[in-house]
């Protein structure tokens, strides 16, 4: 059966020098991790920005009732489905944080499980590690769907953010020229004769 897991943590991506061409050729780039075929993954920021802690809370205590509370969940702005077919590989890490029934916000849960009974949630504490890559290979199974409240930040190697450049401002529209095409032609003359004096009525 299908698993509605709820990702709850810290999360970047954080960029990789990697040679490219030549040995004097260094670019910053993400892993990218493949999504499984048939896996859904739901965030609510968009990629190489931070989660609002209002929107993380507001999901997650709709997805940790029992049952969960879907329609609620759509209503938190910024809900959204990835449609692409790799995600980069986000580095996960723990916090101290306690919902309102006193257990650990922080780690890998299956939703629904209020008080965190199920055998696979793992708690990740504040300064503990995980990947974005390893979950995928070692817990979700096609079906599965992934609800990620964490930030999808860009951070360079050093840990300084990055984000994603502005898009331009729109270019006002080009203006229409008139081109000077002659619209009527006299009958009586050659093809492609064109008459300078208006034609009259008839």
């Amino acid at each position: 059966m299908p698993t509605n897991w709820v990702v709850s943590a810290h999360a970047a991506s954080y960029m990789q020098d990697l040679q490219a061409g030549s040995k004097s050729t260094v670019i910053q780039a993400v892993e990218l991790v493949p999504l499984t075929p048939g896996v859904t993954f739901i965030h609510f920021t968009s990629e190489a920005t931070p989660l609002s802690g209002g929107s993380g809370w507001s999901a997650y205590e709709c997805l940790m009732k029992s049952p969960p509370d879907h329609q609620g969940l759509k209503r938190i702005q910024g809900y959204n489905k990835f449609d692409g077919v790799s995600l980069p590989n986000y580095q996960i890490w723990g916090d101290d944080w306690i919902d309102e029934h006193g257990q650990s916000a922080s780690g890998f849960f299956i939703a629904g499980d209020t008080y965190h009974k199920d055998s696979r949630t793992w708690y990740l504490p504040a300064g503990q590690w995980y990947s974005l890559k390893q979950f995928i290979q070692d817990w979700v199974q096609k079906g599965d769907i992934i609800f990620w409240l964490c930030c999808r930040s860009w951070k360079t190697a050093s840990g300084t953010a990055v984000s994603f450049p502005s898009p331009p401002p729109p270019r006002p529209p080009r203006p229409q020229v008139a081109q000077s095409v002659p619209t009527r032609v006299l009958s009586g003359l050659k093809p492609g004769s064109v008459h300078s004096a208006p034609l009259t009525n008839g």
